[in-house]
């Protein structure tokens, strides 16, 4: 028995088929790497926008600290309305100074812009500093000789808080420290 070869009219579209379903199946492969890479720099982009703010709200933060070492001599400038980012702490039950509606707002006068000139951020950064508490150094009888230190010296405790935005200005980070000025 011989077989006979298939008649080339039953062959006919077969090529066809198995090319166009190749090329779905690439297409598909292509359009999904497309839209990989296209989230992958958003992720990017908002990764570095995060990083942005993060280093502005930093820089913030270190120029209210240095404010406290530099021209601090009373804690008379602190009040409950944010006098030039002075603030006294929040009562219980009430937000936190930098929760509040406009405490960051340029014009308001509630917080103090960072100064100095930072590079790719859509808002320059802020700061705020809230006086939490004060601490009497008491003389200690432990001492043996007599202490240098004035005996009646002041441990004035503060929150430092800033706030830098990114480069598009939908992202913002806030940073805090507690520091303490001997006055």
């Amino acid at each position: 028995m011989s077989r006979r070869p298939a008649s080339p009219v039953l062959q006919r579209g077969v090529a066809l088929f198995v090319c166009l379903a190749l090329l779905l199946v690439l297409g598909i492969a292509g359009a999904s790497a497309v839209r990989t890479t296209i989230l992958e720099e958003r992720m990017v982009r908002n990764t570095g926008d995060a990083l942005v703010a993060f280093q502005a709200a930093e820089a913030a933060l270190r120029q209210g600290e240095a404010l406290l070492v530099d021209s601090l001599d009373s804690t008379e400038r602190f009040t409950d309305e944010g006098n030039d980012g002075f603030w006294t702490p929040a009562s219980p039950g009430e937000p936190e100074r930098w929760a509040l509606a406009g405490v960051w707002d340029p014009e308001g006068g509630r917080s103090r812009a960072a100064t100095g000139h930072i590079e790719a951020v859509a808002a320059h950064p802020r700061f705020i500093v809230e006086w939490l508490a004060s601490l009497e150094a008491a003389s200690s009888r432990h001492l043996v000789e007599e202490s240098t230190v004035d005996e009646r010296q002041r441990l004035e405790i503060f929150r430092v808080t800033g706030r830098g935005v990114g480069r598009s200005g939908s992202v913002s980070a806030l940073v805090q420290s507690t520091y303490g000025v001997l006055l």
